[in-house]
């Protein structure tokens, strides 16, 4: 699936960019490779929008269940012409790097996520709208994200209701 530019949501990454974060151990440091990647979707089209909600906290209630709803969420978006970062691909290096384990009690959560990748990545200016999918506060990290964003001045949607129904439709067909 490619955007408007051409360019495939999980080819955001360069190659060298997407190796690295197979070894990476440091939030900080795949940071600044989520930024470099957001300043060249910035580069192509301007406006570059997160995708915020539940992913390890709340929502469907299991990390696996909210990443299906992410992932359906971001082609949903993509569909209708909006040029979304993929910070899906950071996942995986996130859990390693964290010790995350699904049912994880949320006092356990690590804010390091939050702290020393998200907010260096809001910083950087280059997010410029953060759309949030619905039952967003019953994620810890994404009221974590909505208060910062705010604070920044970062436009700030609801997931459009229209979207969110294509969504539900599209999980329904797979769970």
């Amino acid at each position: 699936m490619a955007d408007q530019k051409g360019i495939p949501m999980h080819d955001q990454l360069t190659e060298e960019e997407l190796a690295s974060l197979s070894e990476l151990m440091d939030l900080e440091k795949a940071a600044a490779i989520a930024v470099t990647c957001i300043g060249r979707l910035y580069e192509l089209g301007g406006n570059v929008v997160q995708l915020c909600g539940p992913m390890s906290t709340g929502g469907r209630g299991h990390i696996d269940l909210n990443m299906a709803r992410f992932r359906i969420a971001m082609e949903v978006m993509h569909e209708h012409g909006v040029q979304v970062f993929n910070q899906m691909v950071f996942q995986d290096m996130m859990i390693r790097i964290t010790g995350f384990r699904p049912g994880m009690p949320v006092e356990e959560y690590n804010v390091q996520i939050l702290e020393g990748f998200y907010g260096p990545v809001f910083h950087s200016g280059l997010i410029t709208t953060a759309i949030f999918l619905p039952d967003w506060e019953s994620s810890h990290g994404a009221s974590w994200e909505r208060e910062l964003l705010k604070k920044l001045g970062v436009e700030i949607l609801e997931y459009p209701t229209s979207w969110f129904a294509e969504v539900q439709r599209r999980e329904a067909l797979i769970t």
